[in-house]
C-alpha cells in the first residue's frame, strides 16, 4: 500500500507542477462498481508513471477520473456524478471539483483534483 501512496502522491505533485488537470478516486468501503463500469478497464498496479501518462491532455484516457481499487488502477475515463451548480454556498465549482463532490456524496472514497488552472491540489468532499 505504501508504494501505491507514493505513486499517488508523485504523480499528483507533478502533475500539479505542469498545471495538467486529474481527479483521482481511491475506493475505500463503499464499492465504486458500477462508476468502474462507465469507464475503460485499466487494472494496472498504480505507479506514477502511469496516472501521469492517464492525465496527459490528448490521450484517449485523459478526460474524467480514475478510480484506484488497492493497488490496482481500476478504470480511467470513469463518469462520476456531479453535485449540483450552487450546491456550495457561495463557491464556484469547475466540473472536476463538481465531480470530487459528487461522487463522495454517496461513498466513503477519497478523491483528490488537481487544477488545470492554478496547479492547486485539493481533497473535495461533501459536507457531513
Amino acid at each position: 500500500m505504501a508504494r501505491t501512496v507514493e505513486g499517488i502522491i508523485t504523480a499528483v505533485t507533478e502533475l500539479s507542477a505542469a498545471r495538467i488537470g486529474a481527479i483521482i478516486v481511491i475506493e475505500k468501503r463503499v464499492a465504486l462498481g458500477e462508476f468502474i463500469e462507465t469507464g475503460v478497464r485499466i487494472d494496472a498496479r498504480v505507479t506514477a508513471e502511469l496516472l501521469k501518462t492517464i492525465f496527459q491532455p490528448g490521450t484517449p484516457l485523459h478526460d474524467m477520473a480514475v478510480i484506484v481499487r488497492g493497488d490496482r488502477v481500476a478504470a480511467a475515463r470513469v463518469q462520476l456524478p456531479l453535485a449540483e451548480v450552487g450546491s456550495i454556498d457561495g463557491v464556484e465549482l469547475g466540473s472536476r471539483h463538481r465531480a470530487a463532490i459528487g461522487i463522495t456524496t454517496g461513498s466513503d472514497a477519497i478523491c483528490l483534483v488537481v487544477s488545470e488552472e492554478t496547479g492547486a491540489i485539493s481533497l473535495p468532499r461533501a459536507e457531513s
